[in-house]
Order: structure tokens, then C-alpha cells, then sequence
């Protein structure tokens, strides 16, 4: 791992991407000790162009779905929680449940 890191190689394997993380102009997100001010017109994007009815306002970040039952529900509802404060989208990966009488 020393090696690999001083000679500039890559000495980790993201779990669940085979593509190039660190390959030029990839858009991704890393941790900084000295984060960056973001203007608050880069956080969000409109949804929805000239001819839309009811355009609206979303989060660039969001939080993704887990796999079924992987997160407690005290996590789930911490997660939702989180996301009422940022303003951002939770997927649950919950499927609707459809009542068929």
C-alpha cells in the first residue's frame, strides 16, 4: 500500500464500480479536511423547463436507496430526518404498497 501510494497508484477498489474514479474530468465527491464555500445557486438544480407546469427546485445530493433491510428503522428515520434539513431527496428503496381489493 505504501508503494502504491507513493508511486501515485491506485491502492483501492471502490465496491460496486469498475469505472476509473480518479481518471481526469470524472465528477465525483471526496472528503476535504478545508472544505470549499458552494454558492447556494450550485447546491440545487430546476426541474422542469419553459412549458412546465410546476417546475421545481432539487438537491444535487441526495441520499440513495440501501438494500432491503439493511438499515434499522431508527437509521432510516435518522436518514429522513437529515434529508428534511438539507432539503434533499431520501430514496427509502421501499416499493409502494398498492392495496387491490
Amino acid at each position: 500500500m505504501v508503494y502504491q501510494r507513493a508511486k501515485n497508484i491506485r491502492d483501492t477498489i471502490a465496491f460496486g464500480t469498475q469505472r476509473d474514479l480518479v481518471e481526469d474530468n470524472y465528477l465525483s465527491l471526496w472528503h476535504s479536511l478545508s472544505p470549499a464555500h458552494i454558492k447556494e445557486s450550485a447546491k440545487r438544480i430546476l426541474i422542469g423547463g419553459d412549458s412546465c407546469k410546476q417546475p421545481y427546485s432539487a438537491s444535487y445530493l441526495n441520499i440513495s436507496a440501501m438494500s432491503f433491510g439493511s438499515l434499522s428503522a431508527n437509521a432510516i428515520e435518522a436518514l429522513n430526518l437529515g434529508a428534511k434539513k438539507a432539503g434533499c431527496y431520501h430514496n427509502t428503496g421501499e416499493a409502494p404498497r398498492v392495496l387491490i381489493t
